[in-house]
């Protein structure tokens, strides 16, 4: 493994603190994200102890499960603030919900713990850009309404 490499496993390890910015501007979408954030924490953790593949497996299934909600409540947010991207942000969602149901599957048929660590952290980071890139678009509506 380069250097290179094991500068990006280190820092793909590092537990995720929750800040401010973070936020949305919807308290139940905010908390959702917590609680996503905290399962990524608990999946990562559970990657650099080198937990039994059921456990990582488990928890890969708990992110698969909190974001089928979450998204649905985060799509009801969207819709209820007239946010006007919520079909393609719902488009987003089943194709993102359909990729990590497929990585969390791999993790279940994986032998290779390196293989196995690199799925579960694919899923973390598929649901992080999401997260950062993607619903960090409605944020400035949601803040907006909050101010008016």
């Amino acid at each position: 493994m380069s250097d290179r490499d094991s500068d990006e496993t280190a820092r793909a390890l590092k537990p995720i603190v929750w800040t401010a910015s973070f936020e949305m501007g919807d308290d139940g979408v905010d908390a959702e994200h917590r609680q996503f954030i905290e399962i990524v924490n608990r999946l990562t953790a559970s990657i650099r102890d080198n937990a039994e593949t059921s456990t990582i497996a488990a928890l890969c299934d708990e992110m698969v499960a909190h974001s089928q909600s979450h998204f649905r409540s985060e799509e009801a947010a969207m819709a209820r603030y007239g946010y006007e991207d919520v079909e393609a942000h719902r488009r987003d969602h089943e194709r993102l919900l359909v990729e990590i149901a497929q990585v969390s599957r791999e993790i279940r048929h994986g032998v290779d713990r390196t293989e196995i660590a690199s799925h579960a952290l694919t899923i973390k980071a598929l649901l992080l850009r999401h997260l950062f890139r993607r619903d960090v678009q409605y944020k400035s509506h949601f803040m907006a309404l909050q101010r008016s």
